[in-house]
Order: structure tokens, then C-alpha cells, then sequence
């Protein structure tokens, strides 16, 4: 395996269509042929009908190379039948509260399959996803953005797999916010036994400082759709 193919495996991309030079969809073909940990698809200002289309259409280009996660829209999540959902935590509470998740014919058929299934070993699929709320699903993977230890901590409890934690550093995307810096990335990593991806400034050339820290990764958004 290559150094580039090493970092990668280590990084989720977060897509950001407004930022891309060029075609989309022909960006996330390129970012899928790197191998990243997952992409993240999170065109969460379409409606949820376009961004269905927009996910089904990302997931014929991600299939067999890399996992492909939506954003916020759980249930149309469940129709494209992606691999995982990255929800904001108070989301994420609302459906592990709520009864009243939507799971069509199509997603239940799918379900019985996917659990029948031997899931690939990945370090990002080592915890357990609250019963109720993986059944009523089908995802493999379900993530969740915290900005405290207490939000990472309840993440947990709620039966995310993983966490984003952030901002780290300084970033465009909150422009005027100072990063929570280092130390906050490694009391979140120590308070919490599922991965924690750093998010917030992140480049290839800090994703080993993160890792020191006890991450499991990192997220990159603007070095994906810019590259």
C-alpha cells in the first residue's frame, strides 16, 4: 500500500458541492478511487427529494470502493440503501426518541439481507449501534457532530458508531470562531471508547498530530473538493 493510500484510509471527506472545481459527480469518482475511511455526503440545503437523486447517484460511483454516508435525510438514507447516516446530535436524539421512523418495503427487504450479512471488519464499525434504532434502519453506520465531551458522551449512549468532534483549528467554514485545539480533541478521544474523527482545519499534514491525540481520523472537506 502507498503513503498516499495510508492517509487516506484514515480520512473522511465531507462533500461540499459549492466548493468543487468542475463536475460533482466526476470529484466524488475521484475521491472514491483514493480509498477514503467513508465520504460523507452533506448537501444537506437541497431538498430532500434532489438530494435523494444526488445520493443515489453517488452511491453507483462509491459501491464496491468506498462507504458512502447521507446527511440528515434518514429516510432517504434508507431508500438509496448507502451503508450509513451522519446525523447532527440533536437529530440523531430525535430518531433514537422517536418511534416513528419510516421504513418503506423496499428498506425492509434490503434489512433482512444487509443483517444476514458478515460486515467487513473496519475500525469505524467496532461499536455497537443502539438495537432499536439499527433494526428500524438497516445502516451499518451511524455518526453524529459533538462539540463537547457531555455531546460525546450522549452520542455514545445513543448508539453512534462514531463521532466527529470539532472544530479543532481555525477553519473558513466559522470564520471569526477560534479551534477547541488539541486538548479538547484528546479529552473527547479519552472520554468516549468509539472513533472520534477530527474535524475543523484538518489537511494531510496534521492527520498524524490528530491521530496522537487518540483520533481515529480526520475529516477534510475543502482539500477533497478543491484538490
Amino acid at each position: 500500500m502507498g503513503k498516499q493510500e495510508t492517509i487516506y484510509e484514515n480520512m473522511i471527506c465531507i462533500t461540499n458541492r459549492h466548493l468543487c472545481r468542475g463536475d460533482f459527480l466526476e470529484k466524488i469518482d475521484q475521491i472514491a478511487e483514493k480509498r477514503p475511511a467513508a465520504i460523507i455526503l452533506r448537501e444537506k440545503d437541497l431538498p430532500e427529494e434532489e438530494y435523494e437523486q444526488l445520493l443515489l447517484s453517488c452511491q453507483k460511483i462509491c459501491r464496491d470502493r468506498v462507504p458512502l454516508y447521507a446527511h440528515t435525510y434518514l429516510e432517504a438514507a434508507i431508500r438509496a440503501e448507502v451503508s450509513g447516516i451522519h446525523l447532527p446530535l440533536p437529530i440523531l436524539r430525535d430518531y433514537v426518541l422517536s418511534q416513528d421512523v419510516k421504513v418503506d418495503k423496499r428498506a425492509d427487504q434490503s434489512q433482512q439481507v444487509k443483517q444476514n450479512q458478515m460486515l467487513k471488519p473496519n475500525h469505524a464499525e467496532t461499536s455497537a449501534i443502539r438495537p432499536g434504532l439499527r433494526e428500524r434502519t438497516g445502516m451499518k453506520m451511524i455518526g453524529a457532530s459533538i462539540h463537547s465531551v457531555t455531546e460525546a458522551l450522549e452520542a455514545q449512549q445513543l448508539g453512534a458508531s462514531y463521532v466527529t468532534a470539532g472544530h479543532v483549528f481555525a477553519t473558513d467554514c466559522k470564520k471569526g470562531l477560534p479551534g477547541r485545539g488539541l486538548t479538547f480533541l484528546k479529552e473527547v478521544c479519552e472520554a468516549v471508547s468509539i472513533p472520534v474523527y477530527a474535524l475543523g482545519g484538518m489537511n494531510e499534514g496534521n492527520l498524524k498530530l490528530v491521530m496522537k491525540m487518540g483520533a481515529a481520523g480526520s475529516c477534510m472537506m475543502s482539500g477533497f473538493m478543491k484538490e
